[in-house]
């Protein structure tokens, strides 16, 4: 279609400011700003990166409509939201060279001394037993949820209710081994079993909850150890493929095709690698991400329904009914009915989960898009001028931190419930730690 070339080009432009902010840290020597590699990175993986997609899709076909898992896309809606998209990668390039254009020349660790936590070498071995009993005993449950350990292997990404809870359980086990990159001290082998344990139980469970533990482990070891190199990046970059690509692979096939033996399951896994009808990122954006397609599903809502009525981000009240018990938000006794009716305040079910475009354009239209830009620009440098200070809890700003992506990716209700599940996951392993330390005594 010759009347998508201006659409194509605006494209472009966002890959090109994105990809501008990116490279221009990666090759900056000292004190660089992972988060304006991280948030830019994301955003051209589920947003520009989905409308490319979205665009040669709408190019190889006569059609105007597209159907992209639950919903229908129309092309005129697609070509709006590339704008919008596009005005929240501008915003977001203004603030942040706003910020570092008016931000102090001075070092911000030069402000004032760093001030000497009090903090012992390394968790006794009390501790220890405390926190590995707790990783087990909430693992083991989560396992049981699940079907059990075959079921879990077998099935994963399963969704069943009381999972987060116990998700949130396990997490604690991630924080020894980072304390000890915090706070540079000697790590051991349990921290590093704690950790293993913790992340492969969590991406059985979530891709992206297990991606953020490692972005945290990431954002801890260069703020606080040693800069990561570019080559551990390209490092990294590669782990993304294997959880993201691989190991989606291995689950969607799980999904499609139950009772296969594990060995029948990898030679599917290798037939779908070497399929030419379906490459890895048309699987990808084909049924998974809705970055993109999110916002654009919204907009053929609303132009279909002759407008829609914004909620103000009345629905994230959500957040509060996901503290509860799932038995008692399903309850038509107690909860249930409240609880329908703040999700009756989102205005649009086309979503699988709805991104952050598709959010804060149903809370506030268009200005809302801006604002998501001006947020994103704005994090960017706040936390990573937070994470240079050593007088902040710098463990605390890498767990709630690594949520800045999740902004893209759903509902601020769940980005907040994510926030809230970290800080109590941390709440408890100091609770924990400091028990043990006592009983040592």
């Amino acid at each position: 279609m010759s009347e998508l070339f201006l659409d194509w080009i605006w494209l472009y432009i966002q890959f090109a400011l994105l990809g501008i902010l990116i490279v221009r840290e990666i090759i900056r020597r000292r004190n660089r700003n992972l988060y304006a590699i991280l948030i830019p990175l994301t955003m051209l993986f589920l947003v520009q990166g989905q409308a490319w997609w979205i665009l040669e899709q709408f190019q190889n076909q006569s059609s105007q409509t597209l159907r992209h898992l639950y919903q229908y896309i129309d092309l005129d809606s697609t070509r709006l939201a590339n704008l919008y998209a596009g005005l929240c990668v501008i915003s977001l390039v203004i603030t942040n060279s706003w910020i570092k254009r008016h931000k102090s020349k001075k070092s911000l660790l030069g402000k004032s001394p760093p001030v000497k936590l009090r903090v012992n070498d390394a968790n006794t071995f009390t501790s220890y037993i405390l926190i590995a009993a707790w990783l087990i005993v909430f693992s083991g449950m989560l396992i049981i949820l699940l079907g059990g350990l075959q079921a879990a292997i077998n099935k994963p990404g399963q969704i069943v209710g009381g999972q987060t809870f116990l998700l949130i359980a396990v997490s604690v086990g991630k924080i020894p081994l980072q304390h000890k990159i915090t706070f540079q001290q000697r790590v051991n082998k349990l921290d590093l079993l704690l950790f293993g344990i913790t992340f492969l139980v969590t991406l059985l469970n979530s891709r992206f909850l297990s991606t953020f533990i490692l972005a945290e482990l990431v954002l801890l070891f260069n703020y606080c150890y040693k800069q990561i190199s570019r080559r551990w990046m390209l490092g990294g970059a590669f782990v993304l493929i294997l959880i993201f690509v691989v190991f989606g692979f291995y689950r969607d096939n799980a999904s499609l095709n139950v009772g296969l033996s594990f060995s029948e399951r990898l030679e599917l896994l290798s037939d779908r690698f070497n399929d030419d009808d379906e490459s890895p990122l048309d699987w990808i954006y084909r049924t998974n991400v809705e970055g993109f397609v999110g916002l654009a599903g919204i907009l053929t809502y609303e132009s279909a329904e002759g407008g829609i009525i914004h909620d103000f981000g009345l629905s994230n009240l959500l957040l509060f009914m996901q503290l509860l018990p799932n038995a008692i938000r399903n309850n038509s006794d107690l909860v249930a009915p409240l609880f329908d009716f703040i999700k009756s305040l989102y205005p649009y079910s086309g979503s699988v989960v709805p991104p952050g475009l598709e959010a804060i354009y149903v809370h506030f239209g268009l200005p809302g898009i801006l604002f998501l830009g001006v947020l994103l620009g704005y994090l960017m440098n706040l936390l990573h001028e937070k994470m240079l200070d050593p007088n902040e809890d710098r463990l605390g700003v890498a767990l709630l931190s690594s949520q800045s992506i999740n902004i893209v990716r759903t509902t601020f209700s769940k980005v907040l419930f994510f926030c809230l599940g970290d800080l109590t996951a941390l709440f408890l392993y100091r609770v924990i730690r400091t028990f043990g330390n006592k009983v040592e005594k």
